[in-house]
C-alpha cells in the first residue's frame, strides 16, 4: 500500500523528478522569477498580455497545440511582445499519461510543429499536462529531445470557489528567487489575479523573466 502511494505521489508531483528530471526552479542570486502560464491561448489572454506590459514582465506561455492552431492571432501576439511560448501537448487529455509512447510523441511533435510555423522559433519546452509524469511520458521527452518544465510555486487558481485574493497570497508568500510560478490564462479573473500578484512581487523587488532566461 505504502509503495503504490509512493508511485502516485511520484507520478502526481512533477516535483518528486522520479520519472523525469523536470526543471522546477533554478540557483540564483537576482531576485527573479518566471511566471508561467498553461493551457492556453484561450479569452483572456489578451488582457493577460496587457496585464504584463504595464510591469514590463516576461512570462512563458505553455499552449495546447489544438488550440495554438485556432488561434494563430494570440501566439502572435504573446511572441511579439517578448514572450515566449512552449509545448503543453496536442490535446491536453487527461488519458495522455496513459497513451502508446508513440502517441504521446506525435503529440508534443505535432504542437512543436505548430508553435513554429507560427513564430519561426524552435521550441525546447514541454510541460506535461496537469504536470504527471510516468515512464511513458519520460520515453516521449527523450525521443523528442526535450525539457520538462514543472514548478515551484503552484497557485491552484484552477480551483474556482477558492478566492483570488487567497490565491495571491499564496503565491507572493512563497515566491522566491528562482523560483517557477504556475498561473493559467483560462481561469476566472486571471488577468486581476495576475496584477495583483505582480504589483506586489515589484514592490519587493522581483523581476520577471521566461523560462529560459531564469
Amino acid at each position: 500500500m505504502i509503495l503504490l502511494l509512493l508511485l502516485i505521489w511520484a507520478s502526481a508531483d512533477i516535483r518528486s523528478r522520479v520519472y523525469v528530471n523536470s526543471l522546477c526552479s533554478v540557483n540564483c542570486k537576482e531576485k527573479k522569477v518566471a511566471i508561467t502560464f498553461d493551457d492556453g491561448p484561450s479569452q483572456n489572454t489578451k488582457s493577460i498580455l496587457e496585464v504584463l506590459d504595464r510591469y514590463n514582465a516576461k512570462a512563458t506561455f505553455f499552449l495546447v497545440g489544438e488550440k495554438a492552431l485556432n488561434d494563430v492571432e494570440s501566439v502572435k501576439s504573446i511572441v511579439n511582445k517578448g514572450h515566449s511560448v512552449a509545448n503543453h501537448s496536442w490535446s491536453h487529455n487527461s488519458l495522455l499519461p496513459i497513451k502508446p509512447v508513440d502517441d504521446i510523441t506525435k503529440e508534443l511533435l505535432d504542437t512543436n510543429k505548430v508553435l513554429f510555423d507560427i513564430t519561426g522559433k524552435e521550441n525546447i519546452y514541454f510541460r506535461p499536462p496537469f504536470g504527471v509524469t510516468n515512464p511513458l511520458i519520460a520515453k516521449s521527452i527523450k525521443r523528442t529531445n526535450m525539457v520538462s518544465v514543472g514548478w515551484s510555486v503552484r497557485s491552484f487558481d484552477t480551483i474556482s470557489w477558492l478566492p483570488r485574493r487567497i490565491i495571491c497570497k499564496r503565491v507572493v508568500r512563497k515566491a522566491k528567487s528562482g523560483d517557477i510560478i504556475l498561473l493559467h490564462d483560462r481561469v476566472y479573473q486571471a488577468d486581476v489575479l495576475l496584477e495583483n500578484v505582480l504589483n506586489i512581487l515589484h514592490n519587493k523587488g522581483f523581476v520577471f523573466v521566461t523560462v529560459d532566461e531564469l
